[in-house]
């Protein structure tokens, strides 16, 4: 992979894990 992927590829991951972040933290605050 080139190091443009690879940089594309890190901000796409960072943005999922905040998006999973946010759902994970709704679902423990309704129980």
């Amino acid at each position: 992979m080139s190091r443009e992927q690879i940089a594309a590829f890190k901000a796409i991951f960072h943005d999922n894990h905040r998006l999973l972040q946010k759902l994970n933290q709704r679902d423990v605050s309704e129980e």
